[in-house]
């Protein structure tokens, strides 16, 4: 069992956490370890969005949980297989192909930037966007 982590960037006065579950009215007991997440998404600004796999009723106490108190997240957004091409542990897996093919993406600056083009700023949503890449909604190669 590895260690669950989330994606987070911070953005000016936006912080975007991506994990697997929250509870719908807060608290948001994020599976994190590094004190680094929890700092950032509450002090990056006006604005903090945490993305879920699934949005629950009560959350269970999980040990080495950071809970976000409901005050400092602006929105909770359900988002099933968001972690993509990472994973969330019980709900998706890593997309290992996706990786192997992102270092021939990325070291190319034309190359990456046809990529986003075509796979972030010309997709209206995430499901868009998975469509793309060729993925179902379970993220399974179609």
């Amino acid at each position: 069992m590895g260690v669950r982590r989330i994606a987070l960037a911070a953005l000016g006065c936006l912080a975007l956490a991506g994990t697997a579950r929250a509870q719908g009215d807060g608290p948001h007991n994020l599976p994190l370890i590094p004190v680094f997440e929890r700092v950032a998404t509450q002090l990056a600004g006006k604005v903090s969005i945490v993305t879920v796999e699934e949005v629950v009723d009560e959350l269970p106490a999980t040990p080495g949980a950071i809970v976000l108190p409901s005050w400092a997240v602006t929105a909770v957004c359900h988002v099933p297989n968001g972690a993509h091409p990472s994973f969330a542990m019980g709900y998706s897996d890593r997309d290992n192909a996706f990786y192997a093919a992102w270092d021939d993406i990325s070291k190319d600056r034309d190359t990456f930037m046809t990529w986003i083009g075509h796979h972030i700023l010309s997709t209206a949503d995430h499901a868009e966007y998975r469509r793309s890449l060729g993925l179902d909604r379970d993220g399974v190669r179609v």
